[in-house]
């Protein structure tokens, strides 16, 4: 079900990283063009808990990187969840910025019928 869900978004994708022939992350990209920015989003970096703590996430952050640079957009963006501190921590050192005045985050659960 998921994996049909990406397919019909042309503006999503995924890219599975392999060690060994063996699937043990990916990182998922959502591509924006609105009116204000033409943009990606990193929408999701996770790594198999036994391969943790081997820069394999900032291997992917940079792939994404180096992607929208390939694309030709303006901005990379990244939604981190204020407790995932090795996140935010790798955010930080591939000098990603913390705005915490231009934009805040809203949500709203929907409930589904």
């Amino acid at each position: 079900m998921l994996c049909e869900k990406i397919k019909k978004n042309d503006h999503y994708k995924v890219f599975v990283y392999y060690e060994e022939n063996i699937p043990v992350a990916y990182l998922g990209l959502l591509y924006v063009s609105n009116l204000h920015y033409d943009g990606m989003w990193v929408d999701l970096i996770a790594v198999r808990k036994t391969f943790q703590n081997r820069a394999i996430g900032k291997k992917l952050l940079k792939y994404a990187e180096e992607k929208a640079i390939e694309n030709g957009l303006e901005i990379l963006t990244g939604l981190v969840k204020s407790d995932n501190i090795p996140s935010l921590t790798m955010f930080k050192r591939a000098e990603f910025t913390y705005d915490d005045i231009g934009f805040k985050l809203f949500m709203k659960d929907i409930e589904k019928k």
